[in-house]
């Protein structure tokens, strides 16, 4: 199991490494490349009471589509959680970089 999240890590980093190359604006990668990594990579229980964690992105899609709902509440509350701590913490490195230049 550790080798699955070692790759799915490593495979989402090398994927905002090129999506960052894209981008010419320093402002929008302080902001979409956090923001990718929060949807893609933050994880949750698989279902309620259970050991087993999973990416949320994948739970949510399988929850609305194939198995039984427990709840997407459950899950919006740590993703949103995941957004807003990797925007803020990108953002807050973004100014300080951009004052300390100066």
């Amino acid at each position: 199991m550790i080798f699955f999240w070692f790759f799915y890590y490593l495979t989402l980093i090398l994927l905002c490494y090129l999506f960052a190359n894209f981008i010419s604006n320093k402002f929008l990668k302080f902001f979409f490349i956090p923001f990718i990594l929060s949807i893609f990579g933050s994880f949750w229980f698989i279902e309620p009471g259970s050991n087993e964690l999973a990416p949320i992105i994948s739970i949510l899609f399988l929850e609305n589509f194939i198995l039984d709902s427990n709840g997407v509440n459950r899950l919006l509350r740590p993703l949103i959680s995941f957004i807003f701590i990797s925007l803020l913490s990108s953002l807050i490195y973004y100014f300080y970089t951009k004052n300390s230049k100066n």
